[in-house]
């Protein structure tokens, strides 16, 4: 609601097998025993993925990771994914 414009997700919940094909980390957002807690949204340009992010830090999303042509967006709050946090693919 707050982003106003369609979202497709690209990566959301994973299977072990995948995500280790897609080069994530063991305990990565995407795969999750209770659930997917991250997914990557797919931006086109940078105007999108400027309001793709402001609209995830309005919403509170505290996980933020930046790809080319992505977003992921993490709400898992356990110690082994710290909030506040930015990074780069």
């Amino acid at each position: 609601e707050i982003y106003q414009n369609p979202i497709l997700v690209t990566s959301g919940n994973r299977c072990a097998f995948w995500n280790q094909h897609e080069g994530g980390k063991p305990g990565s957002e995407h795969v999750q025993a209770g659930g997917c807690l991250g997914a990557d949204i797919k931006c086109i340009n940078s105007v999108q993925r400027w309001k793709l992010l402001t609209a995830a830090i309005t919403a509170g999303v505290q996980r933020v990771g930046i790809g080319q042509n992505f977003l992921h967006i993490g709400v898992d709050s356990s110690p082994s994914h710290p909030s506040g946090v930015v990074w780069v693919y």
